[in-house]
């Protein structure tokens, strides 16, 4: 199965992007 190699696709992105949609997420929620 290719399931890890999916898992650490998917952490690669969500620790890349993490911070980006965080503070994405943060400015929105503080206008």
């Amino acid at each position: 199965m290719l399931l890890p190699s999916v898992l650490v696709m998917a952490a690669t992105v969500l620790i890349i992007l993490g911070p980006f949609v965080l503070s994405f997420i943060y400015v929105d929620l503080m206008e």
